[in-house]
């Protein structure tokens, strides 16, 4: 999360770097751009647990999707306040304008996208269930296969040659989960340490600060139309990103396990901090209207002030998320418990329907 964060402040913030800017001030932006980096491993992190049922051949019927389903509520509940209940905050406060268009787009902030990696991730949570009876259905040779085949049409071509082959993010997310099930069903063949896998991850880390400075400068002398591959290493399609992420998240997953109360109130936290930080409105205030940066591009103070300020807005939004889940969370829980059952209900009938037609046309036959 804290490379998202970070991430966000380099692409959001509008840095215009002078003639007299120090250079390393604005490699210090480019080479923080591993927001791509952090979605990708959340992706994988996420997609390792939710395909086990599948590597443990128990990947569910109708009830078991049912219950993985409610888990949804509570990820709906905190887009909801930080979208809907927060608008209004802003606007009474008079950092955001009213918008009667916008203020109905807060109230569903799945539908018109307020978060693309929030309802990107919904969606491959609502097709995870079926996702995991292919993966359980094919054996680890054909599973190779089709992970082979992901990387090279939706991985090395798009690094090669930009071209993202009808590639969105709803697939980008589904090529990870089929790379980290496979992970799952062959984590006792990666024998490699905890430690240096790590160490693999930041080689890839170097290994993009080196393609951002050749291609800085490739396009400053000899080749001015190399500047369309200021972004092509950092996208999260990138063959530097998708390793970086898959290294390191290797890296931890090999690691001896422990339980780490903090850890796990931080992790806890991570989603809301990204909710809160990458709200459309709150994007704009945080990283222009209240960013120090800005004043100090041409300084020698840039790097830390912006440091400083990232971690600074980690732990705010944290601090934040945390209140949010022990207060309002208990209470929205409660006050939206009847329509969550509801729309459980509805997906048990229309599932019950779907069981129905099929057995009684397999009578037929």
């Amino acid at each position: 999360m804290f490379l998202v964060v970070i991430s966000h402040y380099a692409v959001h913030s509008g840095f215009n770097f002078g003639e007299n800017s120090p250079s390393i001030n604005r490699y210090y932006t480019l080479f923080t751009i591993l927001g791509n980096a952090g979605v990708n491993t959340f992706v994988l992190i996420s997609s390792y647990f939710l395909s086990d049922s599948a590597v443990r051949g128990k990947a569910g019927n109708s009830t078991g999707i049912l219950s993985r389903y409610k888990k949804l509520f509570p990820m709906w509940r905190s887009m909801f306040l930080y979208s809907a209940i927060l608008l209004p905050v802003l606007i009474k406060t008079g950092f955001v304008e009213f918008n009667k268009e916008d203020l109905i787009h807060s109230f569903f902030p799945v539908i018109y996208e307020k978060w693309w990696f929030a309802t990107t991730y919904i969606i491959l949570f609502l097709l995870h269930p079926f996702l995991n009876m292919f993966i359980e259905r094919i054996d680890n040779r054909n599973h190779l296969r089709i992970t082979a085949i992901v990387t090279v049409v939706w991985i090395l071509i798009p690094t090669l040659t930009e071209q993202k082959l009808k590639c969105n993010d709803v697939v980008w997310f589904i090529c990870l989960y089929l790379i980290a099930s496979f992970i799952n069903r062959n984590i006792e063949s990666f024998k490699g340490s905890s430690f240096r896998y790590i160490a693999l991850s930041i080689a890839f880390f170097f290994a993009y600060c080196v393609s951002v400075v050749v291609i800085e400068i490739l396009k400053k002398t000899i080749w001015p139309s190399f500047k369309s591959f200021n972004f092509r290493f950092s996208d999260k399609q990138s063959m530097i990103m998708v390793l970086l992420s898959i290294f390191l998240f290797l890296g931890f997953i090999k690691m001896k396990e422990h339980y780490s109360k903090v850890i796990n109130a931080l992790a806890a936290c991570t989603f809301g901090i990204y909710l809160l930080s990458e709200n459309p409105h709150m994007r704009r205030i945080i990283w222009t209207s209240w960013n120090p940066g800005l004043k100090y591009v041409d300084r020698r103070l840039f790097i830390p002030i912006s440091l400083g300020y990232c971690i600074a807005v980690f732990c705010v939004c944290c601090l934040i998320e945390f209140i949010r889940i022990h207060t309002v969370e208990y209470v929205a829980s409660r006050l939206f418990k009847p329509l969550e059952e509801r729309i459980v209900n509805f997906i048990r009938f229309v599932f019950s329907k779907i069981n129905n037609a099929f057995a009684h046309s397999s009578d037929k036959v």
